[in-house]
């Protein structure tokens, strides 16, 4: 008890604190105290100008040397002055807020390991709750774990001047806190914003699991719930950046049942079924140099997909990407990474719980899509659209955009990405794959140090995803790789005018892996005809695109009806260079091409593949449909 007033406030509200506001946009606190007088316990509340914001009133009673009283209707804003009368005696509560309190829990990403010659500047509207209890402007660094009361950061007591002396020498601590804050202030137009820190490095989720001694404070989640407790108030959401040490091939087995347990106990033990969740998923780790890459990117790659995966089973939960984010070490977001995580997680926050439509949610993977070759390419190019939703402008990257590979069905990841374009919401792989490789999956940063540098207008990054099967854009054959061929055959008369010819004894069944039907340089400096026959069985009506390439004047005959005629054809094959609509017979279908040989022409061949354009986007996209089948 202050001997200077007689009275002393023991509950519901503290100097420096932010009191959250409900739905109407005010404030309320049940404030409890000791006192010397007995009488109406008065409230008042003023401004920086010592202008009134309520009504001066009586807001309880005094008796037994105790009082409680409930403040009401206090504005979002501040900071306020408030001051309790009884009997003539009087206590002035300096620097109180109205507007939203948030928890920062997890461990050292969290925590802030961040140099502090980095730090953000303070806010005076971002306040801090610290490990010891207390309200203050909100500055780096905010968790002091040996200021904390609690066994679980502090097993035991240090010396005061201990605890002072390391503040004062901590070269690192900054955060991604009072960015948030920050970032928050200026979202809500001018609501103030209050930090819980209760963040502790290297804590996995046995230490942040719920039990029956919760507020003893012996736990993570038990020291956590004692300072929200010690508030009076409740809060407008979660900040959880944690995982790191449950990524272990044990721990990350069991990691997503660790965090359903945890989320509905805090939503339970703080009355808010709803309560906002906003989770990082893990940046990248630089393993040290006795680690066994190969046994620990399993663990962080689960923890990841399991951070992501949460936000599709909880309500008011989402998963905020850091895996682009510069570090300061081989395992901690740095300062200024740390300054771009808190602005992100604001965008979300923004959303979530002030209803800005304007803020997108998370970028979330759509779609990946083979595409057809660009007709500018010489040689195959297996393309990959992949598409995202809650793109804020265009997917943009500094330098060369980075982060996408190809797994096999064991999980080994293959480096075939090897151009990577952005445009909109869209992303264009191109790869050395063939088409149609049904073994490979798409993945964005697979492995714990993959570097992936995608993000929005908005600096939101693409989070690590996959493995996602790569779906049909068109209903697309692979190439006819055997033809029966006649070699080179003399001729002199019209090309033009030249029936379906017959294949000489001499033919021969061959097999052109590439998918390009060529005889190479055989034929330079030659004249003649190349014929090329194949046989296809069509299993139903189909109608479809005859995707062909040549390199010298051609014509084309099916089931022995004159089909397509160039008589200026040049090199290359190419791919796709003419595309034919045919409506096929059932059966076998035969296809007979005959190549015009010159000194000049330099021709080797032919390619040849199908689609069909009878087919509606979604079971092209899931594949499984009927396609001409070679024959031959």
């Amino acid at each position: 008890m202050s001997p200077d007033s007689g009275i002393e406030i023991t509950g519901g509200i503290a100097p420096g604190q932010v009191l959250q506001r409900k739905s109407d946009n005010t404030a309320s606190a049940e404030i409890t105290g000791l006192c010397r007088t007995t009488g109406e316990v008065l409230l008042t509340v003023t401004d920086e100008t010592g202008e009134n914001i309520v009504p001066a009133q009586a807001i309880g009673q005094a008796d037994g040397g105790k009082f409680s009283g409930k403040i009401s209707g206090l504005p979002v804003g501040g900071p306020y002055q408030i001051e309790i009368a009884i009997g003539g005696e009087s206590i002035r509560i300096p620097e109180i807020f109205a507007g939203d309190v948030w928890i920062l829990a997890g461990q050292s990403n969290m925590q802030g390991i961040g140099y502090m010659s980095d730090a953000t500047k303070p806010h005076p509207k971002v306040r801090a709750f610290y490990m010891d209890r207390h309200w203050g402007l909100a500055e780096d660094p905010l968790h002091f774990l040996m200021s904390s009361p609690d066994k679980a950061h502090v097993p035991y007591p240090l010396p005061a001047a201990s605890i002072e002396y390391a503040r004062k020498v901590q070269l690192r601590g900054a955060g991604l806190g009072i960015e948030f804050g920050r970032a928050m202030v200026e979202k809500s137009g001018g609501v103030p914003q209050g930090l819980i820190c209760t963040a502790h490095g290297g804590t996995s989720m046995y230490g942040w699991r719920p039990t029956p001694e919760d507020m003893a404070g012996d736990t993570y989640y038990g020291s956590m719930l004692k300072s929200l407790r010690a508030t009076g108030q409740q809060l407008s959401g979660v900040l959880w950046y944690q995982g790191e040490s449950d990524s272990g091939p044990d721990a990350s087995k069991v990691y997503a049942e660790k965090m359903r347990e945890f989320i509905t106990a805090v939503r339970r033990d703080t009355g808010i079924p709803g309560l906002p969740f906003l989770l990082v998923q893990l940046a990248r780790n630089f393993p040290m140099n006795n680690q066994n890459v190969a046994k620990s990117d399993p663990g962080w790659r689960l923890v990841r997909q399991v951070q992501l995966k949460l936000r599709d089973e909880f309500e008011n939960l989402e998963t905020v990407p850091a895996l682009d984010l510069p570090l300061d070490d081989r395992i901690h977001v740095s300062s200024a990474g740390q300054r771009r995580l808190g602005r992100r997680l604001a965008c979300v926050a923004a959303r979530m719980v002030y209803g800005k439509k304007d803020e997108l949610p998370v970028i979330v993977f759509k779609s990946a899509r083979r595409v057809i070759d660009d007709p500018k390419y010489l040689t195959e190019v297996y393309g990959i659209d992949v598409e995202f939703d809650n793109v804020s402008g265009d997917l943009q990257a500094d330098g060369e955009p980075q982060g996408f590979s190809m797994i096999d069905r064991e999980g080994r990841e293959f480096p075939l990405v090897y151009r990577t374009f952005l445009s909109g919401n869209t992303v264009r792989l191109e790869t050395s794959m063939n088409h149609y490789t049904p073994d490979f999956r798409l993945v964005y940063g697979w492995k714990m140090a993959t570097y992936a540098n995608i993000r929005d207008a908005r600096d939101m990054a693409i989070p690590a995803f996959g493995p996602v099967e790569i779906q049909n854009s068109i209903a697309l054959s692979d190439y006819i790789m055997k033809w029966q061929v006649s070699g080179l055959i003399p001729f002199t008369g019209d090309f033009a005018e030249m029936e379906c010819p017959e294949l000489p004894e001499s033919a021969e069944v061959r097999e052109f892996p590439g998918g390009a039907a060529t005889y190479g340089t055989e034929w330079y400096e030659k004249s003649g005809i190349g014929i090329f026959r194949a046989k296809v069985n069509v299993p139903e009506p189909m109608k479809l695109e005859f995707r062909f390439g040549y390199d010298a004047p051609v014509k084309v005959w099916i089931n022995r009806r004159e089909f397509f005629l160039d008589l200026n054809g040049v090199m290359p094959i190419g791919v796709d260079k003419v595309t034919l609509p045919w409506e096929t017979e059932t059966g076998c279908n035969e296809i007979t091409v005959a190549l015009r040989v010159t000194p000049t022409n330099l021709a080797t061949g032919v390619r040849l593949r199908f689609s069909r354009t009878d087919l509606p986007e979604e079971e092209i996209a899931k594949g499984g449909y009927s396609m001409p089948e070679p024959a031959v």
